[in-house]
């Protein structure tokens, strides 16, 4: 629409980040001014090929009317068909209330049919004081606002050292099913009754979606927080673009976890991000376990024989097909799915089964159980502290058992060699003394 703050921020620090390439458009400009971006244009896209040259269609607060309707239905076409991301940043004029009625209402992840357009420009538009979003469980889960390392000082930061936002678009409401709110107002309320929220994404066909209430991001620039900005918007950027980029591969193929324990349920998930393709699937999908391949064999990618055949079933109304067997063998394991349909490579995903450790699962000390074996068996139970004082006081229990042992004599051959001394000096002596 217009050079608003976050178009200017936003762009310059864009074309700054060697991550990512931009194109910008601003509907408002003259017609001789040279649009601005790393790969300027001239023109909203008006093909489809043209608009698959990019990953993420982000609109700002511009009037609806600067498109065609075969234009903004090929932005929904690019979300729900190929996997694109679109994302809305609001204003005052147009976004998001402009946009009723429009293909874009559609994919957006919000419902704006209760927006209205606002006062602008005049007294009664101005707002002296500010708020700081407030993150959601998912925001807070999210990497979208992770600015620091450590957490305990992101939490701080986004508590107490946040800019505070001065506007946002109001009675808008998250779709139900669909849009995710990842920050909300700390005190407004939206026409459901629940919070106001200020940052919601969500899924549109194969594509990702988001909506920003608010028009003044650029304030979490201030002093030295220009990297908080750029992180903001970048990681939002990745994410919205993370379906396309997934959808050249068309399907995903995932585990639940990387290691399971011995007899624990392994649980894989099939994704098909193509829409086209998921017509053509079938209700369920075989998928091979693989044993670990045998040491110095050259084997097929890493895996060893097949060992089991699982079953991916579709789950009703989705894009999904789930997987569930239990681990019965330790080792490393690897489950694939062989091509599904012409120009879809196979997947692989490892499994890691080992022993569980169950000693290590609740190694506190049972003090009911100790409790209970003592009072059982007659004994009491002593502290830590108390041991060395109390534990003297315990009667010994040493017996004296005494040792009997029979052992031939020609074992011993010290006695063996005493006794034949003696037999044989009585002999002699009675030989030579006569004696009888």
């Amino acid at each position: 629409g217009f050079p608003r703050w976050d178009y200017r921020y936003l762009k310059n620090e864009m074309m700054r980040d060697k991550t990512v390439d931009i194109s910008c458009l601003l509907t408002s400009a003259d017609p001789t001014f040279r649009q601005e971006g790393d790969v300027p244009i001239t023109r909203f896209p008006e093909t489809i090929e043209e608009l698959l040259a990019y990953d993420v269609v982000l609109f700002g607060d511009v009037d609806p009317t600067q498109f065609t309707d075969r234009q903004l239905q090929l932005v929904a076409d690019f979300v729900s068909r190929r996997a694109g991301g679109f994302g809305m940043v609001a204003g005052p004029l147009f976004a998001p209330h402009a946009w009723k009625g429009s293909p874009v209402e559609a994919i957006l992840p919000v419902d704006i049919g209760r927006t209205q357009a606002e006062e602008w420009g005049t007294g009664g538009a101005t707002i002296a004081e500010g708020f700081r979003p407030a993150l959601t469980r998912e925001g807070r889960e999210s990497s979208l606002f992770r600015f620091f390392a450590d957490r305990a000082r992101n939490d701080e930061f986004l508590l107490n050292a946040w800019q505070p936002i001065f506007w946002y678009a109001r009675n808008v409401v998250a779709k139900p099913g669909v849009g995710e709110v990842m920050a909300e107002h700390p005190t407004d309320t939206g026409p459901d009754g629940r919070k106001a929220p200020v940052l919601v994404t969500g899924n549109f066909g194969g594509g990702r979606t988001m909506f920003l209430a608010i028009d003044d991001s650029w304030r979490w620039r201030y002093y030295t927080n220009e990297s908080i900005f750029n992180t903001y918007w970048v990681q939002q950027l990745r994410f919205l673009a993370r379906s396309r980029k997934l959808g050249q591969r068309r399907v995903t193929l995932s585990s639940q976890k990387p290691v399971y324990d011995l007899g624990e349920q392994v649980r894989l998930s099939l994704r098909v991000i193509d829409p086209r393709l998921l017509t053509e699937l079938p209700e369920t999908l075989r998928v091979e376990i693989h044993g670990e391949a045998p040491a110095g064999s050259p084997g097929d990618g890493g895996a060893g024989p097949v060992i089991a055949q699982q079953t991916f079933v579709r789950q009703e109304g989705g894009d999904t097909y789930l997987a569930s067997f239990p681990a019965d063998r330790v080792g490393k394991l690897t489950a694939r799915l062989p091509s599904v349909a012409p120009g879809v490579e196979e997947l692989a995903v490892p499994i890691d089964v080992s022993v569980p450790r169950l000693e290590l699962s609740t190694p506190e000390v049972d003090r009911a159980a100790l409790s209970r074996l003592a009072s059982e068996t007659g004994g009491r139970v002593i502290e830590l502290v108390d041991a060395e004082k109390q534990l003297p006081a315990i009667p010994s229990a040493q017996r004296l058992v005494p040792l009997l042992t029979n052992r031939p004599l020609w074992d011993a051959p010290i006695a063996l060699a005493a006794f034949l001394s003696l037999i044989t000096t009585e002999w002699v002596a009675r030989k030579v003394f006569g004696m009888v």
